[in-house]
């Protein structure tokens, strides 16, 4: 079994907050930004989920409406406008 460590593996890790707090979560996800990431849905729907459970809700509305901006499928577009 090879373990990669790369951009997406390092955003999943984060993705939860559960390893570490919701805000610890966010700084480390915020650490990943690069243009590779830019049009990755998942990374700007991580974030506007890390930012919600933050408090900070007008940077978690512009991530929302960045990831739905990307073309998401039904069922993640449903997930994100919840």
């Amino acid at each position: 079994l090879e373990l990669r460590d790369d951009l997406i593996v390092r955003l999943t890790e984060r993705s939860t907050g559960e390893i570490v707090s919701a805000a610890a979560a966010l700084c480390e996800v915020e650490s990943l930004a690069s243009q590779s990431l830019e049009n990755f849905l998942p990374y700007h729907a991580v974030r506007a989920d890390l930012f919600a459970r933050t408090g900070r809700t007008d940077a978690a509305l512009v991530a929302y409406r960045k990831a739905l901006a990307l073309e998401p499928s039904v069922a993640e577009a449903r997930w994100l406008e919840r």
